[in-house]
């Protein structure tokens, strides 16, 4: 098993104050074969790994999107938003769109902004797209 899964692993379990015991338990597993596997003494299968992930998950909810996030590192907001279709685009402006008008005054302006510009210029998305990103603290480069 690579040491950076189970790093990862065992920092989201202690920020969400998940106690080894507790996990083993939810996930059906014997605690000693959990703490061989922390110790890095045992390696899971795969099964065995998204069972502990799921069982994590189940004892704090959006824990197992956390873990997958902080695996997949820093997402390059260019190459994303450039790879998508403009369907899921249009999906994404949306969901950006409601998130925005959740957060308050200041970030509404932003939300009214999106929903002025032209639909079919993709173009013309991107750009506030990537400001409504950095205004709800999402990191992103220049979009050229």
């Amino acid at each position: 098993m690579d040491r950076d899964f189970l790093q990862i692993f065992l920092l989201k379990l202690k920020l969400h104050r998940i106690q080894h015991k507790v996990l083993a338990l939810e996930a059906g597993r014997n605690a000693s074969y959990l703490s061989e596997v922390f110790n890095g003494k045992q390696s899971p299968t795969l099964e065995t790994f998204k069972g502990l992930v799921q069982a994590a998950d189940r004892l704090c909810p959006g824990f197992a999107d956390e873990y997958y996030l902080a695996l997949a590192g820093r997402v390059d907001m260019d190459s994303f938003v450039s790879s998508l279709s403009s369907n899921e685009l249009a999906v994404l402006l949306m969901n950006v769109s409601q998130r925005v008008r959740k957060l308050g005054a200041r970030e509404n302006a932003i939300a009214n902004t999106l929903q002025v510009l032209p639909p079919e210029s993709v173009k013309e998305l991107i750009e506030p797209l990537t400001e409504v990103l950095r205004a709800i603290g999402i990191a992103v480069g220049k979009v050229q």
